[in-house]
């Protein structure tokens, strides 16, 4: 709902972008099956910001000079 309405705020003309840190997730989920829940937790990011025409970005702000995706 937040989305839905910021979006709508901003207008046609501006796109939003979501911006998902990872940091805390990769640390609590690591090896193989910590990837692949890494990619079903982005998917899942991906279907629900899509429904609200915003466009989404993982990074590990933990990496500051690194961005993920």
């Amino acid at each position: 709902a937040f989305v839905r309405r910021l979006q709508a705020r901003a207008g046609a003309a501006v796109r939003v972008l979501a911006l998902v840190d990872e940091s805390g997730f990769r640390r609590r989920f690591t090896g193989l099956e910590g990837e692949t829940r890494l990619q079903q937790r982005r998917e899942a990011w991906r279907r629900l910001l899509d429904e609200c025409g915003c466009q989404v970005v993982f990074a590990d702000l933990s990496q500051a000079h690194r961005t993920i995706d």
